[in-house]
């Protein structure tokens, strides 16, 4: 090793950066494969997990727009019952005098004369 390492020293400064950068070129390449062996398998499984289950996932948009429908057809909902409710108030209203109200029943009957005559 140590003769590998003198016959490095007495060649000229070129060679030694050209052995040097092949030489880390080498290493940074042997890590990176060693790295990609390790990491893309669990990379490739993630990845198809991450289709199925982009699949199945509602998008927010979507979401938030079935949201907006639903509260607007409730709205609707609880309007028109609203609607029903005061409608029957008013067409069940029953207008009429009680028995024991004279002045009531005789007033009207003033009114209807005048009105005749």
């Amino acid at each position: 090793m140590f003769e590998i390492i003198e016959s490095l020293r007495r060649k000229p400064d070129s060679t030694k950066k050209r052995i040097a950068f092949l030489t880390s070129f080498f290493l940074s390449g042997t890590i990176l494969i060693v790295w990609f062996t390790v990491i893309f398998p669990n990379f490739k499984k993630n990845l198809s997990e991450d289709k199925v289950v982009s699949k199945n996932e509602v998008s927010p948009i979507s979401t938030l727009g079935d949201n907006f429908s639903l509260g607007i057809s409730k709205f609707s909902k609880e309007f028109n019952e609203l609607k029903k409710l005061v409608s029957s108030f008013t067409a069940n209203a029953i207008y009429s005098s009680s028995p024991t109200d004279k002045n009531f029943s005789s007033s009207t009957e003033n009114r209807v004369i005048i009105n005749d005559q």
